[in-house]
């Protein structure tokens, strides 16, 4: 800092304050091991703000619309000074005022926000307290589970989506806003409508990006793959709940107000199987908190990937069931006419829980280039066939309401005998050129409207 031998930096001249993370494992409790497939990248990732504020500033604010036009809202702030709020349209104009930290405002023919191809409306909260003044963009949706349906707006709502990483070649996983334009682009032209943060909350920026190009997003905390087999009980040997309640509740604080956030993903592929009691006594309290925490009360799901599924006994108690599989990769690889029929039952099993169901993960490494005259795996066409033969399953039945893609495109992984340059499951190349399975779900995505695909 400028000033070397005091706390306050001298003023008028140029102070650096270099931030620093260190990457040190800790090693006072025991931990479970790493447990997922993708590259572990150090450092900060993300950008670093330093903010200035009044004595006297806004802390927090929350927003829960209502499609009838009806906006509740909290403002919290540090001191004394009255807020004053005012809803502003997305021209600009004054639709609504009120006084007061907290209420409720109504804003005359009011839009909704809805995903592309509909119209993400957004408005602002301008609040200002004192000298502090803040805008919070929100958009005006419901979003909810009923019976097996999932309504956004009230309308039976198909997810079209993607897994993905933040992840790219020339810089790994460093926060690229030009990158995320880019992504945001390539979902458009892909017809998607959906993206799953796997396997973490994603910069702020993404999320802005989303409400204001109408992609819906499942948020999903950093808990992914607890267990490891049933050597171990991760829920009784690793003290792992009380620092998954406190991310889980700083990511529903952190994106509360985003309209294009309508689930909440409490984990991925924890182990459900080995110790289900267990499992179920860590996992549901964690639904509830979910729910309790949330302003706007999204549905909450934990996405899960058993072999004996039937021993699970905590996903059939999420809002929306999420389950990855592999049919026809790493479980009867190759043979597509198996794995459908392995598909059929388990999905037979699902639908006695009469819950919504969706494929929140499956996929088949593609290496970009490589045609053979049938369809093999690893080929371009392997990956057509892999998805167009699933995919007529899923449409079969009614309560099955969405598909997550893995992967959005190829990201990189640890070194290992079963990958080659990471995974390449991407519908898109690294560097987002698409294959030719990214191009045959184009063309499906274009027949299924986001609303009443199933009714």
């Amino acid at each position: 800092m400028g000033n070397e031998d005091g706390q306050l930096a001298f003023f008028g001249s140029d102070n650096a304050g270099i931030p620093s993370v260190e990457a040190a494992k800790r090693a006072a409790a025991p931990q479970n091991r790493p447990n997922f497939d993708f590259f572990n990248y150090a450092g900060i990732h993300r950008p670093v703000w330093l903010y200035t504020t009044p004595k006297e500033y806004i802390e927090d604010v929350t927003v829960v619309p209502a499609v009838d036009g009806t906006v509740q809202y909290a403002v919290k702030t540090t001191g004394s000074a009255p807020a004053h709020v005012t809803v502003l349209d997305a021209d600009g104009n004054i639709v609504a005022s009120a006084e007061g930290a907290e209420g409720t405002i109504t804003i005359p023919e009011v839009h909704l926000w809805e995903p592309r191809p509909g119209t993400p409306y957004l408005y602002a909260l301008h609040v200002t307290c004192g000298a502090d003044v803040y805008d919070q963009t929100f958009g005006v949706r419901s979003i909810e589970v009923r019976g097996t349906q999932v309504l956004l707006n009230g309308k039976p709502l198909y997810f079209k989506g993607f897994c993905k990483h933040e992840d790219f070649t020339a810089h790994g996983r460093g926060f690229d806003p030009v990158l995320n334009v880019k992504d945001v682009n390539l979902i458009h032209w892909a017809n998607a409508n959906a993206v799953r943060t796997s396997h973490y909350p994603y910069a702020e920026e993404f999320y802005d990006l989303c409400d204001r190009e109408g992609i819906l997003v499942m948020d999903e905390t950093p808990a992914v793959g607890i267990g490891g087999g049933a050597a171990v009980n991760p829920y009784k040997e690793y003290p792992l709940a009380e620092h998954h309640r406190q991310v889980l509740a700083e990511m529903i604080h952190r994106d509360k107000n985003h309209p294009c956030v309508v689930l909440w993903s409490l984990g991925n592929e924890p182990d459900l199987e080995h110790f289900p009691q267990d499992a179920y006594d860590y996992w549901h309290p964690l639904y509830e908190l979910a729910h309790q925490l949330d302003p706007q009360n999204r549905p909450v799901t934990l996405v899960c990937c058993q072999n004996d599924y039937t021993k699970d006994i905590t996903t059939r108690t999420m809002d929306i069931v999420c389950i990855n599989r592999y049919y026809g990769w790493y479980n009867l690889s190759g043979d597509m006419d198996a794995a459908c029929y392995g598909l059929n039952q388990e999905m037979d099993f699902w639908a006695e829980q009469h819950k919504p169901v969706m494929m929140s993960e499956y996929g088949a490494d593609t290496m970009a280039g490589l045609h053979t005259a049938g369809a093999e795996m690893f080929s371009e066409e392997f990956q057509v066939e892999f998805y167009r033969r699933l995919d007529a399953e899923f449409d079969k039945r009614p309560w099955f309401v969405g598909e997550f893609v893995w992967n959005f495109a190829d990201y990189d992984t640890v070194q290992g005998p079963m990958r080659v340059d990471g995974n390449k499951k991407g519908l898109f190349t690294r560097d987002r050129r698409p294959k030719l399975g990214m191009h045959f779900l184009r063309q499906r995505w274009a027949e299924i409207p986001t609303f009443g695909f199933k009714e």
